[in-house]
């Protein structure tokens, strides 16, 4: 039966969380401080065929996540834009309703009856086909 070594393991533990620390001290310093480092790594992986593919596939991952993060607002904007001219549509259908009320109601008498002649021509007005225009 394989013994396992704790000793080992706990080595690894310590030598990644050592590795974790350095990092996190130089996300915290300059961030220009380790752009030679950054050069040289590019530098090696660019040696090889297998490094400038991956660098490339890379490039192309990440153009393409952010096309679709591009392409995802602009159906955001494109969402809002389409319900804030719904609402103003809306919003002018309402004023026209509301304008046309305001003429019946101010065409009445005062004691609130109309006159059959004024109530044949408000009806006549109301069932009167009017063209819709969409704007």
């Amino acid at each position: 039966m394989p013994t396992h070594n704790y000793q080992a393991q706990a080595a690894d533990f310590q030598m990644l969380e050592a590795h974790d620390a350095d990092a996190a001290a130089l996300d915290d310093a300059d961030p220009f401080a380790h752009i030679e480092d950054f050069e040289l790594v590019k530098m090696a992986v660019l040696e090889t065929a297998r490094g400038r593919w991956f660098l490339a596939e890379h490039a192309r991952r990440e153009r393409a996540d952010e096309r679709m993060e591009l392409m995802s607002s602009i159906r955001r904007l494109e969402r809002v834009a389409q319900e804030n001219l719904e609402a103003l549509r809306f919003n002018a259908i309402a004023e026209d309703v509301g304008r046309k009320l305001d003429s019946v109601l101010r065409s009445l008498p005062v004691d609130g009856a109309p006159s059959p002649e004024e109530r044949r021509r408000i009806e006549q007005r109301l069932i009167e086909p009017r063209p819709f225009i969409a704007k």
